[in-house]
């Protein structure tokens, strides 16, 4: 047989299995894996229904993980409608969970999910976000983190298979050994060693290096196999001695070689299958259709056939068969049409092409069924990812609308805050300005007041300096009146005395007693003249009158006649007269008008 067929099925493994998880949570994870792994699907499920079932609601972190394997189980059961809803219950925990490394746990799984469905897309699209957060993870588990990089990678490198983009294969294949070695997880050093082998495989075995390689991880994954046959899987175990065998018979480039030893790992799988009780499908064909090829290799046609029945007869067994293995049968059909038409037997050639046709009707109704169901599980996914979008969008918008409100919130409370403080301020400055205005405004009648109390006090001043000034006026006229007799008196008691006339003095002395009594009668009337007197005769004055004439206008209101003024001034009557008429022109008066009369009313 010169088609080697390669399945390899890699179980999602459990991770979070030290200080991220409580021991409860790490025993019922720990019991589904050793049932899945056992292929016990029934009793893993149980197990996990039983801990969700017993935890509330609030506990996201324990259930997104046992959303997250439920999904992984139903994955490998080909139960793919049941894992997506399952995966999608496990986001919905892992997101109120807010812990990175569920995210990174479910997202590792839902990689896994598209990676068997085949949608390369969102495939890639969950492995990215699962390494987004793992890199925001801070936790410290190293190991517990390298086991969902394992599986994360292995996704990745399964998706570039199909790809065939060699580059990237040989990346992911590398990074996942890379990882499974911090593990130290048995079921991942095995993914990891199968994915170093089957990168080599894409590479010519002429080659002796690459032939080499192949071998070399082929064995590394038996002997983890061998040494942990639960951890790895039963399955897992049993496929390793088959890539060996497969390995070897590829290097006999069609010589008969490696034989015996091929033939013992074909038996060892065949003894795994048998005695831990799994499925056979897809092992133990495969392990006829190599015994076949070697028979092929020898052109020993009836021992080849009787491989090739064995196979078909093992195939045609399984009850629900995938499409892989309507594939391989298919296959089978194929190389045994093509023996017998080597040797010239048309008839069985004829009827194992009839055969083939009728498997390819078959296979594309499988095919159709699984695309189907591909098909819907995209469409959910897509129907989830428009509603999560919308959800999303919904968010951002109520968000956006939540920070408009909070703006208008602050810009009124700003606003309120400024009219607040503008209002206090104009309070605080028009209060201000009614204590500086009522300030000035007493100030201002405190200096009226004062004003008036200065204006009536310089009034009452130039009133009394008038008073004094008048009264002084009137005790100089009467002193200038009384000193100008006392003159006149000297002066003729010094003429009196230069004549030798003696006698006369005493005379002249008892006259000027008798005057002085005269002149205080004189200076009392004096003191009677208004005080307002001589200012309003200045006022009423039409020129300037002089202190003699003023002495006139005083003696003259002091009702003294022209004989009396006359004696007292030491003057003729006619001079009185001509000095009453010279003071009735300064003072304005008519021919008619009466002097005395005049200054009596002053």
């Amino acid at each position: 047989m010169n088609k080697i067929i390669f399945f390899a099925l890699i179980i999602f493994s459990v991770v979070c299995l030290n200080g991220q998880m409580k021991s409860d949570l790490k025993i019922a994870l720990s019991k589904a894996r050793n049932y899945t792994q056992a292929e016990k699907y029934s009793q893993a499920i149980y197990v996990l229904n039983s801990s969700i079932n017993s935890r509330n609601k609030e506990e996201s972190f324990s259930l997104a993980c046992l959303y997250a394997y439920k999904s992984s189980v139903y994955r490998v059961e080909k139960r793919f409608k049941e894992s997506n809803n399952a995966i999608n219950i496990a986001k919905e925990y892992a997101v109120k969970s807010n812990s990175n490394y569920a995210n990174a746990y479910v997202y590792s799984s839902s990689s896994r999910l598209f990676d068997d469905l085949k949608i390369s897309d969102l495939c890639v699209n969950e492995a990215q976000k699962a390494l987004k957060f793992l890199e925001c993870d801070k936790s410290g588990n190293s190991v517990e983190k390298a086991e969902i990089y394992v599986n994360t990678y292995l996704s990745l490198y399964n998706t570039n298979m199909i790809w065939k983009n060699k580059n990237n294969v040989e990346k992911f294949a590398r990074l996942s050994l890379k990882y499974a070695k911090i593990s130290k997880d048995p079921s991942c050093l095995s993914n990891g060693y199968l994915a170093m082998f089957g990168l080599h495989s894409l590479y010519p075995v002429s080659q002796k290096k690459n032939a080499d390689s192949m071998m070399y991880y082929a064995q590394l994954n038996f002997l983890v196999c061998q040494k942990y046959p639960l951890k790895c899987g039963y399955r897992n175990y049993a496929r390793a001695a088959m890539n060996i065998a497969g390995t070897l018979l590829r290097e006999s480039s069609g010589k008969n070689v490696n034989k015996k030893e091929s033939f013992e790992y074909l038996q060892l799988a065949r003894d795994i299958v048998s005695k831990y009780k799994i499925n056979p499908n897809s092992i133990v064909p495969n392990t006829y259709g190599i015994m076949a090829s070697y028979a092929e290799i020898e052109n020993k046609i009836d021992e080849a056939v009787k491989y090739y029945k064995l196979a078909e007869t093992e195939l045609k067994k399984s009850k629900n068969t995938s499409y892989r293995e309507y594939l391989f049968q298919m296959a089978l059909y194929k190389d045994l049409a093509d023996l017998y038409e080597r040797q010239l037997d048309y008839k069985k050639a004829l009827f194992y092409s009839n055969q083939l046709m009728e498997l390819s009707k078959k296979t594309a109704d499988q095919q159709q069924i699984e695309n189907a169901q591909k098909l819907e599980i995209q469409y959910e996914i897509e129907k989830k990812n428009i509603e999560l979008a919308t959800l999303k969008e919904r968010a951002e918008n109520r968000k956006l609308q939540n920070y408009l409100y909070l703006g208008i919130i602050c810009v009124t409370l700003l606003g309120l805050g400024f009219m607040f403080r503008s209002y206090h301020y104009k309070l605080k400055y028009s209060s201000q300005r009614e204590r500086e205005l009522e300030a000035k405004k007493i100030e201002a009648e405190l200096q009226i007041k004062l004003g008036k109390e200065e204006k009536t006090r310089l009034s009452l001043e130039r009133e009394l300096l008038a008073v004094k000034q008048s009264q002084l006026q009137k005790e100089m006229i009467a002193s200038s009146l009384q000193l100008s007799k006392k003159n006149d008196v000297l002066q003729q008691i010094r003429a009196k005395v230069n004549e030798g006339e003696t006698h006369q003095i005493n005379k002249l002395i008892k006259e000027e007693t008798l005057r002085d009594h005269s002149f205080a009668e004189i200076k009392s009337l004096a003191q009677q003249l208004p005080p307002d007197f001589f200012n309003l005769l200045n006022e009423k004055s039409v020129k300037k009158l002089s202190q003699l004439d003023i002495k006139y206008c005083a003696c003259l209101h002091l009702q003294m006649n022209t004989k009396q003024i006359a004696g007292l001034l030491h003057i003729e009557a006619k001079s009185v007269r001509v000095a009453k008429y010279r003071i009735k022109k300064k003072l304005g008066l008519g021919k008619d008008d009466d002097l005395d009369l005049f200054l009596q009313k002053i």
